[in-house]
């Protein structure tokens, strides 16, 4: 009786097993799994786990930009260790960008399974640099570089006065949020400050105060004398003495070529060169001492100013590295 069942229960098997209706073994895929982890302005990170897989590599792309193949992202994309979870990090992105990033997990068989992780870097924080670019006697140039500003504003105040924030945006310059932008001043003689500050909605940063003194050269008064017994052609001599309050006088020799009596032209000097009409330029520090100053070049212009004046724009360089630039208009007795 009991082998009778046995045998019965053998061939139950035997028929099962032939018609397929038992369990069958599964396809067992290979996975990636890609979650978020920390970002800033210029990286990200993530987590990776690979499971089942043979090789896997990712790539991270702009969200702008089309999405890499599984063959471009083996043959270029940065490797992850299988079997495993990992932690990856990308760096120099920009601010405020959305990337994609897209894995790649393949096993022996050749099959192969993507997943793709959107992931956006921080806003860039708003700032101002600014930077004191040239100056000069007369001058100073200076740039403003904002970043994420809507607006720009700066503002020059003397020293003993001050500036505040509200002062700077209701009375001061306005200037691009979006770009750098390089100022040039030309104030008076004395000692300045420049304020800056850039805006976005109601948030405000200000940079530093920058300070600059303008030296300048005020001339107080000029005159010209024509030298006598000098024979040069159609060239004369003339003498241009020009008072003003950094130094007592500056004394230019010129060669003014008159043709129909005119002295009207531009002289140029260079201390190298014979070709310019300022023969040798010098300046006296005292009227009671000998001690000069050599011009090392420059120019001198003389223009009619109408109604008789002439107008006189000096621009020398001293061999102390001093520069003079100026203009007079005034009359002159040509003695």
């Amino acid at each position: 009786m009991i082998r009778r069942f046995l045998t019965a229960l053998s061939a139950a098997l035997f028929l099962v097993a032939c018609n397929g209706t038992g369990d069958e073994p599964k396809e067992i895929k290979p996975t990636v799994t890609l979650s978020e982890g920390s970002v800033d302005g210029n990286s990200l990170s993530f987590k990776a786990v690979v499971k089942n897989a043979f090789a896997a590599a990712y790539m991270c792309v702009p969200e702008s930009e089309a999405t890499p193949t599984s063959t471009t992202i083996f043959s270029k994309g940065r490797k992850i260790n299988v079997d495993t979870e990992v932690n990856e990090t990308v760096y120099n992105l920009a601010w405020n960008t959305t990337y994609n990033i897209i894995a790649a997990a393949m096993d022996e068989a050749g099959n192969i399974e993507m997943s793709t992780l959107a992931m956006t870097t921080a806003e860039q924080p708003l700032g101002l640099l600014l930077e004191a670019t040239a100056t000069t006697h007369k001058s100073f140039v200076f740039t403003l570089t904002p970043t994420n500003a809507e607006a720009v504003y700066y503002k020059m105040y003397k020293e003993g006065e001050t500036a505040t924030d509200a002062d700077i945006i209701a009375t001061g310059v306005s200037v691009s949020g979006s770009e750098a932008t390089t100022i040039t001043l030309e104030p008076a003689k004395g000692k300045y400050f420049v304020a800056a500050l850039a805006k976005k909605g109601s948030e405000v940063v200000r940079a530093e105060d920058l300070t600059f003194s303008i030296a300048g050269a005020e001339v107080v008064s000029v005159d010209v004398k024509k030298v006598e017994a000098k024979n040069y052609g159609t060239d004369v001599l003339y003498d241009i003495y020009l008072q003003n309050s950094d130094i007592n006088v500056i004394k230019l020799d010129c060669y003014f070529h008159e043709g129909s009596t005119s002295v009207y032209g531009e002289y140029a000097y260079s201390k190298d060169s014979d070709a310019g009409a300022v023969a040798h330029s010098y300046s006296y520090t005292s009227f009671l001492s000998s001690t000069r100053s050599y011009f090392t070049g420059g120019t001198v212009k003389v223009e009619d100013a109408g109604s008789g004046l002439y107008k006189i724009t000096v621009n020398m360089t001293r061999d102390d590295e001093k520069v003079y630039d100026f203009t007079w208009t005034g009359a002159i007795q040509w003695k």
